[in-house]
C-alpha cells in the first residue's frame, strides 16, 4: 500500500510540501513520517498535524487527497517514484522536477514544472500561469521532461523553455513560448496573443481553429502537412494524451522567429 496522506486542514495559512518526497521518505517509520517538518504558514509544523496518514513509502509511491488548493510545492526537487493528487493542486507543483512522474486529478495553480529537468507530469484538468516556465530572473525555464494538461492554462507557458514536452488539449492565455530557446509546445485549443515573442529556437503548434496571427516578427513560411507531426502524436497517444484525429489531415501554416532574436523558432498554425 502506498503512502497516503489525506488533509485534514482546508482553513489558515497555506502549506508547503517541499522535501516531502517518496524518496526522503522511503524507509522511515511511520512515526518519523508523522513528525516530518513542514513548513505552515512562517510556523514549522510536523506533517502529521495537517494530514491524515496511512500506509508506507516502500513502493516508492505517494497519494495526497482532499481539497489542497492551498499545499504548494507538492513534488518539488523530485528525483524518482511516484506521486499521485487526488483534487486540487496548489502553486509550484512539481518544481525543479528531476525525474519521477506525477499524476494529477484535478487542477493545479500557478508555476507548473517552473523549471522542470526530467520527469513526467499529467494533469487531468487546467493549470495556472507559467507552466514549464522559468524562476524569476533565471535564463531558462523548463530544461526537459514531459507535462500533458487535459484542460487549459493560463500565460506565460514555456517562458525561456530550453528542452522538453508540453502538451495541453485546452486553449492557451497570452505569451505562449516567450523567450523559448527549444522544446515542443502543442496547444490543442486556442491560443492567446503574442506567442513566441522573443523567441529563439523550438516548435509551437497551435492546433486551434481560432488562434491569432504570430508577431509581426515571424516570417511566413508556407503551408505544410509536416512529417514530424505524426511522430509527435504518436509519441502523444503512447503519453495518454487526446489528440485532435483531424490534425493529420489538416494543411499547417509554418512561421520562422522571432527575427529579432535568433529567428530559428517555428510556430505551426492551423489553417
Amino acid at each position: 500500500m502506498p503512502l497516503h496522506l489525506c488533509i485534514k486542514v482546508t482553513q489558515g495559512p497555506p502549506i508547503e510540501l517541499d522535501g516531502v518526497l517518496p524518496e526522503r521518505l522511503r524507509g522511515s517509520a511511520p512515526d518519523a513520517i508523522r513528525a516530518w517538518p513542514i513548513w505552515r504558514g512562517n510556523r514549522r509544523v510536523a506533517l502529521g498535524d495537517c494530514f491524515v496518514i496511512a500506509g508506507d513509502a516502500s513502493d516508492g509511491v505517494l497519494a495526497i487527497e482532499g481539497d489542497l488548493s492551498g499545499v504548494h510545492a507538492i513534488g518539488q526537487g523530485m528525483t524518482q517514484g511516484e506521486i499521485h493528487v487526488h483534487g486540487r493542486g496548489g502553486h509550484r507543483l512539481g518544481m525543479e522536477m528531476a525525474g519521477g512522474r506525477i499524476r494529477v486529478e484535478g487542477d493545479v495553480g500557478d508555476g507548473l514544472g517552473l523549471a522542470m529537468s526530467e520527469g513526467t507530469i499529467a494533469v487531468s484538468g487546467s493549470a495556472g500561469d507559467l507552466v514549464a516556465g522559468a524562476r524569476p530572473g533565471a535564463k531558462r525555464g523548463m530544461t526537459g521532461g514531459v507535462i500533458t494538461i487535459g484542460g487549459a492554462i493560463g500565460g506565460f507557458a514555456g517562458l525561456k523553455m530550453r528542452r522538453g514536452l508540453l502538451a495541453v488539449a485546452g486553449g492557451c492565455g497570452q505569451g505562449l513560448g516567450h523567450g523559448m530557446i527549444a522544446g515542443t509546445i502543442v496547444v490543442g485549443g486556442d491560443c492567446g496573443n503574442h506567442a513566441g515573442v522573443e523567441m529563439r529556437r523550438g516548435s509551437i503548434v497551435l492546433c486551434g481553429r481560432t488562434s491569432p496571427r504570430p508577431p509581426l516578427t515571424f516570417r511566413p513560411a508556407g503551408s505544410f502537412r509536416p512529417v514530424f507531426l505524426r511522430l509527435l502524436v504518436r509519441e502523444l497517444e503512447r503519453l495518454e494524451f487526446a489528440v485532435d484525429p483531424n490534425i493529420l489531415a489538416t494543411d499547417l501554416e509554418l512561421y520562422h522567429g522571432d527575427m529579432l532574436a535568433l529567428g530559428k523558432g517555428e510556430i505551426w498554425i492551423r489553417s
